[in-house]
């Protein structure tokens, strides 16, 4: 993998920061089929690394990030 491919490590730590404290505020997590919608709209971004299942934008780990009703896309993709 190519470090240059995600944000810079403080960066990301950052936005792990972030989406760890929106999920202790809301610890909720999405449907079966939101979640199935925010994967397929990672899986076809060109911001999405498919072999490390990871967006290079923010750097999160997509399998965990897109249960969560507190997470966000950082490009604004997700509907719900």
């Amino acid at each position: 993998m190519n470090s240059d491919q995600y944000p810079k490590l403080g960066e990301m730590v950052k936005n792990f920061a972030e989406l760890s404290k929106a999920i202790g505020k809301n610890p909720k997590m999405v449907t079966t089929e939101v979640y199935q919608e925010r994967m397929k709209t990672c899986f076809d971004c060109p911001s999405f690394d498919s072999t490390q299942i990871r967006c290079r934008s923010c750097g999160c780990m997509m399998k965990a990030k897109a249960r969560f009703q507190a997470a966000t896309c950082p490009l604004k993709k997700w509907k719900t």
